[in-house]
């Protein structure tokens, strides 16, 4: 008799799953609270996802330069080409050296793979529509998508051949309040949201750095070194803890016969009823945070696994109201209905 448990979505599991909360106990963690906010809104979200992931690509090696350094030199590079052409024509891409054309080529590829998942990020956070077609369907531009939230509660970064074996983890959470339902975004001038995003990017990415100088932490992020080549070939993975509900509302949205019965999805990879040129990623339920590999096992050195949780700070006036025990503070939980969202796109480091 088959004694292993069948979860909601229909596969079978020998073993409990690891979740964002099975943190190992030399994991780095650290707390960014948000005083003045009751909630986290995506375009928040969205800021501190990106800015950590590029601090990930440069502070482990695997980018040679700052992200946004890069992205500006190459977009500079790329004007600065199709003017040559228009003024000198062919004869100017003859004059550079093949090796000047490998790395160019090298460099092109990667601010390529960085600006899509940038752009995915986006996507998934609802803040513009899918930039690979201009009719998709993942964001609508009725009132209900505008207001309603993403869902997203969790990011993980991985560095490492896949989200299986992984070298190293970091992982962001985004708390909330108990009983506590967002009112999706919030109506700000862009401006505004743009230095908001900024302020909270500069914040977790110092949380980040004032972490790897302490000395509980510091051996963990010396196991690679500036200049090694270790990471400069690695690939770096995205994925997305999102609400079920949020996946079936927002993706199957205007296409209400085509979202499949929970007990219907019985692959481990399925596949949203899009296709791959207007879906920025695909779900995966066998997704969990593994732990990467010791570094020395005769040292004791971990590989860096590094979790980040925003924590909103400010009551919101319905929890008051409530009179909630346990509202002490807002809390990260991770339902057994949540679902990861793996980004299609990835990033793999260069070598100079």
């Amino acid at each position: 008799m088959n004694t292993m448990n069948q979860d909601t979505f229909g596969y079978n599991q020998s073993r409990k799953k690891r979740t964002c909360r099975d943190i190992p106990s030399y994991a780095m963690v650290k707390n960014l609270h948000l005083h003045k906010c009751s909630e986290i809104y995506d375009f928040l979200k969205a800021a501190c996802s990106k800015c950590i992931f590029k601090y990930v690509l440069f502070s482990r090696g695997v980018v040679p330069f700052p992200v946004d350094e890069l992205l500006r030199y190459s977009k500079e590079h790329e004007n600065e080409n199709a003017a040559n052409d228009i003024i000198h024509g062919v004869s100017a891409a003859k004059k550079q050296t093949r090796s000047e054309i490998v790395n160019r080529r090298k460099y092109e590829k990667l601010t390529q793979q960085i600006n899509s998942i940038l752009s995915d990020i986006d996507a998934v956070f609802r803040l513009k529509k899918d930039g690979g077609d201009e009719k998709s369907t993942f964001r609508d531009n009725d009132e209900t998508s505008k207001s309603s939230p993403s869902g997203v509660k969790a990011v993980l970064i991985t560095i490492g051949p896949s989200f299986s074996s992984p070298n190293e983890q970091y992982l962001i959470r985004f708390h909330e309040w108990k009983d506590y339902n967002s009112n999706g975004d919030v109506i700000l001038e862009n401006l505004v949201k743009d230095r908001l995003g900024q302020e909270i990017g500069r914040r977790s990415v110092k949380e980040l750095v004032r972490g790897t100088l302490e000395d509980e932490y510091c051996n963990m992020f010396q196991t690679i070194k500036r200049g090694s080549s270790v990471n400069n070939n690695a690939k770096v993975n995205v994925a997305c803890l999102v609400r079920q509900s949020s996946i079936d509302q927002h993706l199957f949205r205007g296409r209400e016969n085509s979202a499949p019965a929970l007990d219907s999805r019985a692959n481990n990879d399925i596949h949203v009823p899009f296709s791959s040129n207007t879906m920025p990623f695909m779900m995966n339920r066998n997704l969990e945070v593994k732990e990467p590999r010791m570094y020395s096992k005769s040292k004791g050195l971990h590989r860096p696994f590094v979790v980040l949780d925003v924590i909103p700070n400010l009551k919101p006036v319905a929890v008051y109201e409530d009179g909630a025990e346990n509202a002490e503070m807002a809390t990260f939980v991770q339902e057994e209905t949540d679902v990861w969202i793996q980004f299609r796109h990835s990033a793999k480091g260069i070598r100079l």
